[in-house]
């Protein structure tokens, strides 16, 4: 990765700033299920993600906005395999770097899909008040799908983002490529 994109991780500011701090409260969350349940914080993860392919699955079904299918299969593929999820906040910047984006663009997709979620909720709430039941249950498959699967990759990128102990030479075909090592052979 090059050296001013580490630079400007360090430096966050808006976007990264925000990112910064849900990833602080998951990992609180995070904290707290561990000590509450005795169980491990990626089971709370695996839950996450299966929720959200189940409900995502379900708004596919209902809204028959087709889409939708690629983030509830990706939901299912981290619910199954732990090399799927996101390991770092780095994961995001390269990704960025790797089709050329700005910096923390990514990072600003999941903050957009993040918001998105809670939006949609207060949508289906205030349809459920109005009495539209269907309006409702699609802005609520939405939004809880979405929230699950953002809210289980935030968890996964806290609880393990160290960024001082990733390699930082290492190549992004090196990275991916022990990626799906993790995916196929765990």
């Amino acid at each position: 990765m090059s050296e001013a994109i580490e630079e400007e991780l360090l430096e966050t500011g808006g976007v990264g700033t925000l990112d910064t701090a849900l990833l602080n409260i998951h990992k609180a969350i995070s904290e707290t299920w561990e000590t509450k349940t005795k169980m491990d914080g990626k089971t709370l993860e695996r839950m996450l993600y299966a929720t959200s392919a189940a409900v995502l699955s379900y708004y596919v079904y209902d809204s028959h906005n087709y889409i939708m299918a690629i983030p509830a299969f990706l939901s299912a593929a981290k619910a199954v395999s732990v090399g799927a999820r996101p390991e770092t906040t780095l994961d995001d910047l390269r990704i960025g770097e790797a089709i050329n984006l700005p910096v923390n663009t990514w990072r600003g997709v999941n903050l957009f899909l993040y918001s998105a979620s809670h939006l949609s909720n207060v949508l289906g709430t205030i349809s459920l008040i109005a009495g539209n039941i269907s309006s409702a249950i699609t802005a609520y498959g939405f939004g809880l799908g979405t929230l699950t699967w953002m809210t289980g990759d935030y968890m996964s990128k806290a609880r393990t983002d160290t960024p001082e102990s990733k390699d930082k030479n290492i190549s992004l075909y090196q990275n991916l490529k022990k990626r799906m090592n993790k995916v196929f052979y765990r």
